[in-house]
C-alpha cells in the first residue's frame, strides 16, 4: 500500500515544473554601476549560463518613461524571452530600473484615494512577469492569478516569477547572494 501511495505521489507531482538554473534569467543594465558584476557573480554563484546573463542599456534612474522602458528594457528582455521557451524567471539586478511613470494623466481628477483604475503607472518587475501574455491594455491593475490561490503554481499560466536582486550597495546584493545559498 505504501509503495502504490508513493507511486501515485509521484506521478502526481510530475507536471509540476521545478526550476532550475537553466531556467532563469538574469539581467543587468550596463548604464548602473554595479549591475553586471551583481548579475555575474549571481550567475557564477547559481551556476546560470553566461548566455542567460543579459545586458541592457538603460537609465540608471529609478523611475522611467513608458517609452523607455518599452525600448530600453522590454523590447530587448520580450525577445530573449520569447526566443528561449526555458526562461520562466528574470532576476533583474541593481540598477535596472524600478518604476515606470504614468503617461495619460488626464483621469486622474475623477478619482479618490485606493487603487486607481484607469491609471497606468507600473513597477518594472510586475511589467516583465507580463511578457508572454501578449497584448494587454496598460491602464488599470491586472490581477494576479496565483493571489490566495488554491492550486498550485503552473508555469503554463504564462506568468513569469521575477525576482529582483538588489541592495544598498554592490556588496550587500552579493552578500545577499551568499546568505541565499548557505540558509
Amino acid at each position: 500500500m505504501r509503495l502504490f501511495l508513493c507511486m501515485l505521489l509521484f506521478v502526481a507531482a510530475a507536471p509540476l515544473v521545478a526550476m532550475d538554473a537553466s531556467n532563469v534569467l538574469i539581467v543587468a543594465n550596463e548604464k548602473a554601476e554595479g549591475s553586471v558584476e551583481i548579475a555575474e557573480y549571481y550567475a557564477k554563484m547559481r551556476g546560470i549560463p553566461s548566455d542567460q546573463l543579459l545586458k541592457i542599456s538603460a537609465s540608471d534612474k529609478e523611475e522611467i518613461t513608458r517609452d523607455e522602458y518599452n525600448k530600453d528594457i522590454l523590447e530587448p528582455i520580450k525577445k530573449y524571452v520569447l526566443e528561449h521557451d526555458n526562461i520562466l524567471a528574470i532576476v533583474p539586478t541593481r540598477g535596472v530600473p524600478l518604476k515606470v511613470k504614468e503617461t495619460d494623466r488626464s483621469d486622474d481628477a475623477d478619482i479618490k484615494g485606493g487603487f486607481i483604475p484607469g491609471r497606468d503607472f507600473a513597477s518594472v518587475d510586475g511589467e516583465l512577469a507580463l511578457i508572454r501574455q501578449g497584448d494587454y491594455e496598460i491602464k488599470g491593475a491586472f490581477e494576479n492569478p496565483w493571489l490566495n490561490a488554491q492550486e498550485p503554481l503552473k508555469f503554463e499560466d504564462k506568468i513569469l516569477v521575477v525576482s529582483r536582486l538588489d541592495g544598498p550597495t554592490v556588496e550587500i546584493a552579493k552578500g545577499l547572494v551568499e546568505k541565499a545559498i548557505l540558509a
